[in-house]
């Protein structure tokens, strides 16, 4: 049996956990993306990598909550590849894609493409066992191309 297989469930919650904090981080959603990360969470962003870490929820919830509303962001997810590493850590390694641009709050426009950031880089996550749930201690993300 191959490790995907025999890892099955906590390799399924932490891929759905990756793909989550994309879904949350884009909708600006606080409450919901900080549940996915530990207590004492260090994030290093790919505008600041290797040198600035978001340490712990509040930090990372007043971070997002402070984004301006007129900012439209879409994190795509993908080639998300888990490794356990232990019984309690999960290491997982995937990609994204980013595009970033403004427009009203109300509007429903599609933005110009020549009128968005385009990036693609990658994420690597350090997931931990607690109380029964997988939840990321530790993520780097940096990019590959495109950028701030």
């Amino acid at each position: 049996m191959n490790d995907y297989m025999s890892n099955k469930d906590a390799y399924d919650c932490c891929i759905q956990t990756v793909t989550l904090a994309s879904v949350y981080m884009d909708a600006n959603d606080a409450d919901a993306l900080v549940q996915l990360f530990t207590e004492d969470l260090e994030f290093v962003r790919p505008s600041t990598y290797p040198d600035v870490a978001i340490r712990g929820r509040s930090e990372l919830h007043a971070v997002v909550t402070e984004r301006d509303p007129c900012m439209v962001s879409r994190h795509v997810a993908s080639n998300i590849a888990p490794r356990r590493v232990d019984d309690r850590h999960i290491v997982v390694k995937s990609y994204f894609t980013h595009f970033r641009g403004w427009r009203d709050v109300d509007s429903i426009q599609a933005i110009p493409i020549d009128d968005t950031l385009r990036s693609m880089g990658e994420y690597e996550d350090s997931f931990v066992l607690i109380e029964g749930k997988w939840l990321i201690a530790r993520r780097v993300a940096r990019f590959l191309f495109g950028g701030l």
